[in-house]
């Protein structure tokens, strides 16, 4: 058997600047976590892969499929959803907190 465990899936879990992960499992705005981390926005964190799923077949020459990462800023009155992850970002924001 795994360790796998459904109280996992039912949290909202935010991604510190620090690389530890904070999961909540209670309804939250982005605004009660920004006033817990004065300084940082959330951001809502999405991964998508182009294509269908399937596994491509290399030898009809398909390009592999692309892996997207998109990141998108939370209003202050926005609730954290649970089963997302989110990730705290400064407002100096450097192109390596972007990094996943």
């Amino acid at each position: 058997m795994g360790n796998c465990q459904a109280t996992d899936a039912a949290a909202a879990a935010i991604q510190l600047p620090d690389g530890r992960v904070e999961r909540l499992y209670w309804p939250t705005s982005a605004e009660e976590v920004m006033k817990s981390h004065p300084g940082y926005y959330v951001a809502l964190v999405t991964f998508s892969i182009s294509g269908d799923g399937a596994a491509s077949d290399v030898s009809s020459g398909d390009a592999p499929p692309v892996r997207f990462t998109r990141v998108r800023l939370l209003k202050h009155k926005e609730m954290l959803l649970i089963g997302q992850v989110y990730r705290l970002i400064t407002s100096q924001g450097s192109p390596n907190e972007l990094r996943f």
